[in-house]
């Protein structure tokens, strides 16, 4: 029997597993603490350096701009796609950009990745702020800074999605489950 259902098995567990990167737009969102899992060695050490990514080195004639969203603009979830563009600091090889949220670094673009999410909004005011970093990973002092609005009744955005993702699974789960009593059925 499991080798007769055990492929659908495996499919709809796999299914589970990817389904909520299914909801994301494809931009690249890497994790606080550049991916290190909250309370290990390696993300105490990347809390140190993140307080202090020393001092900003000049940036020279190179800029950094927010594109979107725009500032004052607001939004309706509590998440958001940021955009920048560049000048004369064409992103890639080791060219990048860190994002702040509220004056909490959120992440860093991978390759030539304009673009990264700001998730986690609070209602209300919110800061975004985009800073160049180097190849060393310093930061620059070319930095450009936005403030958003997020509507408060928009703000369970995240709360919804973890809803939908639980009744997929459960779903799922009752699929998998009606499909073995009709076969044990049979028998």
């Amino acid at each position: 029997m499991f080798r007769k259902w055990g492929w659908l098995l495996g499919v709809v567990v796999a299914l589970m597993l990817i389904a909520p990167q299914a909801w994301a737009d494809g931009t690249p969102t890497p994790e606080a603490e550049h991916g290190h899992e909250e309370g290990t060695p390696e993300a105490d050490h990347d809390a140190d350096h993140e307080a202090d990514h020393g001092e900003r080195v000049p940036a020279g004639d190179a800029s950094i701009r927010i594109v979107s969203p725009g500032d004052g603009a607001v939004l309706t979830e509590n998440s958001a796609i940021v955009k920048v563009e560049t000048t004369n600091w064409p992103l890639g090889e080791g060219k990048h950009w860190h994002l702040y949220v509220n004056g909490q670094e959120q992440g860093m673009s991978q390759g030539s990745s304009p673009s990264l999410q700001a998730r986690d909004l609070m209602a209300g005011a919110n800061t975004l702020e985009a800073v160049m970093s180097n190849v060393l990973h310093q930061e620059l002092d070319a930095v450009a800074k936005i403030v958003v609005q997020v509507d408060s009744v928009t703000a369970s955005t995240a709360a919804s999605n973890t809803g939908l993702i639980v009744a997929v699974a459960a779903s799922a789960v009752a699929v998998i489950g009606g499909a073995a009593l009709l076969l044990m059925r049979k028998k």
